[in-house]
């Protein structure tokens, strides 16, 4: 079987990855095809063998977006028609959809954040679609998944953070091998993403707090290479220390005392190993989230007040955390299925 993966932002490199090798383990072929987007290309080549770099990332206007999605789905289509695959399978990727149903190509698309504008499109395009337990019935039959949709349970980071296993090495490099005081990480808000329009005001008012906490190290993570200038401009102590390279974000949050990040992959990868974390996200909370905080184990940031209340200490890490869910598991029967949906019918590319 011939399987491709769409990485289009930088969380999906990490998440793919014990996917792309279990599918090859087996003997099945995979190609990657990766959009030039924040980290995505860079993270894709430390993690998959020959992956192919196509396509550049959108601009911030609707316009600019929808330009560069028609741009790379016609870059796509003669290197995807070549290689004919048997499934395709992406994470909220509306290149691969696109491309695959004009190749005729049977596609499996997975999303855990249900309130973006596209997400309509998204489950219309899908031959078969993998969800949140915790996304609602009724939202996901309005969007078109209904009749298509599996669920799985559990967080879509334990894919990986299965494989994961921290180290003092990673501590070292980071600088925080000997440090006795608390480190706390920041994930600014996703400029640009047309699910977090709003202006965070929060963000300012929680780099000054941090600021003020001269025994706590804060390590700022921007988004995108072109966020490191006007993050370090706000960040001017010399506790906050922005990281303009790539790192280990699953080691990063397993050293760090506390995560406030204004996205979801970061919080979720805390929550999964211990890490104290709070949420900025100024947007509409998606389910996945909000069953997170009514389990206890997210917190809200909402206001200057619950900012100028934060107090960090060092934890007690406690024993690596199982993760019984078998999510990568439950990943692999789906590609398989969606598959299995091109055999009845159309083969792709010809019969080979």
């Amino acid at each position: 079987m011939r399987v491709w993966v769409d990485l289009t932002n930088s969380p999906h490199a990490l998440f793919f990855a014990p996917i792309a090798r279990a599918i090859a383990a087996r003997g099945d072929e995979v190609l990657v095809t990766a959009r030039h987007f924040a980290y995505t290309v860079e993270l894709a080549e430390k993690l998959f063998d020959a992956p192919l770099a196509i396509g550049s990332g959108a601009r911030q206007s609707l316009a600019g977006k929808v330009g560069s999605l028609g741009a790379r789905v016609r870059e796509l289509l003669p290197v995807i028609r070549q290689f004919s695959p048997d499934v395709a399978v992406a994470h909220g990727s509306y290149d691969q959809p696109i491309t695959a149903r004009l190749l005729g190509i049977p596609q499996l698309t997975m999303v855990d954040y249900e309130y973006h504008p596209g997400t309509h499109l998204l489950f219309r395009l899908a031959t078969r679609l993998l969800l949140p337990e915790a996304f609602s019935r009724d939202l996901v039959n309005s969007h078109g998944g209904r009749g298509k949709t599996w669920r799985y349970h559990g967080l879509k980071e334990e894919v990986y953070l299965t494989g994961f296993r921290p180290s003092e090495a990673e501590r070292a490099d980071l600088g925080i091998a000997d440090r006795q005081g608390p480190v706390v990480t920041l994930r600014p808000p996703a400029v640009g993403a047309m699910y977090h329009r709003q202006e965070n005001p929060l963000w300012p008012t929680l780099i000054k707090h941090l600021q003020q906490q001269t025994d706590v190290l804060t390590f700022v993570l921007p988004r995108h290479p072109s966020h490191v200038p006007q993050v370090k401009e706000l960040c001017e102590a010399p506790n906050v220390h922005v990281l303009e390279h790539t790192v280990d974000g699953p080691a990063l949050v397993w050293w760090s005392d506390a995560l406030i990040s204004a996205g979801g992959t970061m919080n979720r990868e805390a929550v999964a190993l211990g890490t104290p974390v709070w949420s900025m996200f100024s947007g509409r909370l998606g389910s996945v989230d909000r069953a997170l905080i009514a389990d206890g184990r997210l917190r809200r940031l909402t206001s200057a007040s619950d900012v100028s209340g934060l107090v960090f200490t060092r934890r007690e890490r406690p024993e690596f955390p199982a993760f019984p869910n078998d999510v990568l598991g439950q990943v692999l029967r789906a590609i398989d299925r969606t598959a299995l949906t091109g055999r009845r019918g159309h083969r792709p590319g010809g019969a080979r």
